[in-house]
């Protein structure tokens, strides 16, 4: 499938926005072991607190901008805001960025979970291999680059085969790729158990993980699902926005998945799976102002509109999405 976009102009805008949103402060990373808290500074300040945390202890990172690091330690790594809506900024929460590709790759025999918290990443990150990795409240930016070695040409987030239970909680990600293989490849990951809530997700360039529960989602692309293998996707009170007609594959849930409480702007949708109370062939303008936010890849991040929020409810009565 071939699609066109305005390359320069989007890269233009990554860069004003980033130069927009870099931060006068210190950055200062803070690890805090067995009780004593030991401050590091600079742009490599999570580096070094990296260095010398051992798995469990806690980094936690204050507003400003930071060099990315590889990790390799079940550690618990919170910023101090993703500073995704006008209401942050109006209540003076200033973002954690980090900036810089890295990769995740934690053994498998440490017994703690991988947290990252309340930050934006301005990163291709690879997880590349870690037992358990839990997002909350994190966002990544969209920009296209160039990713050798990992097959894939537009990525924000490569998860590999070796990552054990990936969760995401009131998160934005874009561009998630879960091939099974390191060459280009159509095999999915089936190794890999995906948990998302109130988040905004798209899997572009990639095949919609076998292995996948959302709740309270708004979800975006994915290409069509892979025949060879057997999908077992739960997604309740979820939201699918991208729908194109030349490829009405894109974005329908394959055979195996359930579909509970959802609506979808694709008329496919829920044609091939188990579906109860779902509506299809949604208009996209009804749900969201389109004139204000878009991407490239049906991925929404606002709220609904006030029509839509009173129409398109989830089961517990919530906003659907990142701010349910």
């Amino acid at each position: 499938m071939k699609k066109i976009y305005c390359f320069s102009l989007i890269a233009m805008l990554a860069v004003f926005n980033l130069m927009a949103d870099e931060l006068v402060s210190v950055p200062v990373a803070t690890l805090t072991h067995d009780g004593v808290a030991t401050q590091f500074y600079g742009a490599t300040a999570l580096k070094d607190a990296h260095a010398a945390a051992v798995s469990g202890d806690v980094i936690t990172l204050n507003s400003g901008t930071f060099n990315a690091c590889n990790i390799t330690k079940g550690i618990t790594l919170r910023g101090a805001c993703m500073g995704t809506t006008t209401e942050m900024s109006q209540a003076g929460m200033k973002r954690t960025l980090i900036r810089g590709n890295f990769n995740i790759k934690v053994p498998q025999t440490d017994t703690q979970t991988l947290n990252i918290e309340d930050c934006n990443l301005y990163s291709i990150v690879c997880v590349d291999s870690v037992p358990q990795i839990s997002f909350t409240r994190v966002t990544n930016r969209y920009y296209y680059t160039s990713l050798t070695g990992y097959a894939v040409t537009t990525t924000h987030m490569l998860v590999r085969p070796g990552v054990g239970k990936f969760e995401a909680i009131q998160c934005s990600f874009y561009n998630i790729v879960t091939v099974a293989l390191s060459s280009n490849s159509n095999i999915t990951n089936t190794s890999t158990t995906f948990l998302f809530s109130n988040s905004a997700i798209s899997f572009y360039n990639s095949l919609l993980p076998a292995h996948v529960t959302m709740d309270h989602c708004v979800t975006g692309e994915w290409d069509s699902p892979d025949n060879n293998i057997v999908y077992d996707g739960v997604f309740s009170n979820c939201i699918f926005t991208y729908y194109y007609s030349s490829y009405p594959s894109l974005s329908q849930l394959p055979m195996g998945c359930t579909a509970r409480n959802c609506v979808a702007v694709n008329p496919n949708a829920f044609t091939l799976c188990s579906s109860q109370n779902c509506k299809s062939n949604v208009s996209l303008s009804t749900l969201y102002n389109t004139s204000i936010t878009s991407n490239a890849y049906g991925c929404y991040t606002e709220y609904l509109r006030d029509e839509a929020a009173a129409t398109y409810l989830g089961t517990d009565g919530t906003q659907v999405g990142i701010y349910g």
